[in-house]
């Protein structure tokens, strides 16, 4: 039998009161993914229009409902997951769509890089990636890898993603093994990150001639709290960003006054994080500004059961 909600099934002491009533009631209210609409929203909601009081438990339930009527049930969203590939990959060709799932046939990762994203890094964007992971707030977590990088009017361009249980060497090789079949002809390619030894060692296994540098702006933050002197972040900065090595150097001999701090940036290496020693260009990308602006345009995504983030990360491409 279909279950269907009307007004007058919201009365104080029914027993057709239920969340799943509430929730069928308030459920546009969360089309909007942007939008936070919390259980004490519904409980004030429902009481001004319809003059029900309700505990917070049931508004909290019946806010799982609506969520669950929007955006689908998040157990049975990994099942739909090869559906929803090849239907992406039919509506987008050259679209990748890879899934992986563990021993017991339970999900394990997915990668997504949309044929039209591919199609115009292969021949109309410089061969720079900014790499970087996002915690998602869903009811199973996961982390969303990501991989971006500028276009030719210095707008964010993003190129695949993937959502993994966790950021390991494992999931960074996967998500680089699937990156390889995105941009394995392109030379001269360049990552951008921060230290997670994940992705450098990730990086180095997958992409052995690739030139990996790192986001000034964490090695600033490291650099900080190591040796917790507030006047190394300008020197770090201007000897970073230097174009000739002249200038540089007129930096770096002020950063070496400080005792241990020679040591600690030549151990990471000149050449991942002084633009006048990269070997190859990284342009202007000095930092991984573009994939937390990624990150933070998701970030209210975040939350979604996996089918409904993929299919919003989509559409916003």
């Amino acid at each position: 039998m279909v279950q269907s909600a009307g007004t007058d099934d919201v009365k104080e002491g029914s027993l057709q009161a239920k969340s799943w009533v509430v929730g069928h009631l308030v459920q546009s209210k969360f089309t909007d993914v942007s939008r936070t609409y919390r259980p004490k929203d519904i409980m004030q909601d429902i009481r001004e229009e319809y003059g029900v009081n309700m505990s917070y438990d049931k508004a909290w339930r019946s806010s799982e409902e609506a969520l669950r009527l929007i955006r689908g049930d998040p157990a049975s969203s990994y099942g739909l997951l090869p559906a929803y590939g090849e239907a992406v990959k039919i509506m987008n060709p050259g679209t990748i769509f890879e899934l992986e799932l563990d021993d017991s046939k339970y999900f394990k990762y997915v990668f997504m890089a949309m044929g039209q994203s591919i199609r115009g890094f292969m021949c109309c964007i410089r061969p720079v990636l900014v790499i970087d992971g996002a915690h998602l707030k869903g009811k199973y977590g996961g982390v969303l890898l990501t991989a971006s990088a500028v276009d030719a009017n210095n707008q964010i361009y993003s190129v695949a993603f993937a959502i993994v249980g966790s950021e390991s060497v494992a999931s960074w090789a996967w998500f680089m093994t699937q990156l390889k079949s995105v941009v394995h002809t392109v030379q001269n390619l360049v990552f951008i990150s921060d230290r997670h030894a994940a992705i450098c060692k990730a990086i180095d296994e997958v992409f052995p001639t690739a030139f990996h540098c790192f986001c000034i702006h964490h090695l600033k933050m490291n650099l900080l709290a190591k040796f917790k002197t507030p006047a190394l972040e300008a020197l770090f900065f201007k000897a970073a960003k230097a174009f000739h090595e002249s200038y540089f150097n007129e930096n770096w001999v002020q950063l070496c006054a400080h005792p241990g701090v020679r040591e600690y940036l030549e151990a990471i290496g000149k050449e991942r994080w002084a633009r006048c020693f990269q070997t190859k260009l990284r342009y202007s990308q000095m930092t991984t500004t573009i994939a937390e602006s990624v990150n933070a345009l998701f970030r209210h995504a975040h939350k979604l059961p996996v089918i409904a983030l993929l299919d919003h990360i989509r559409g916003v491409l």
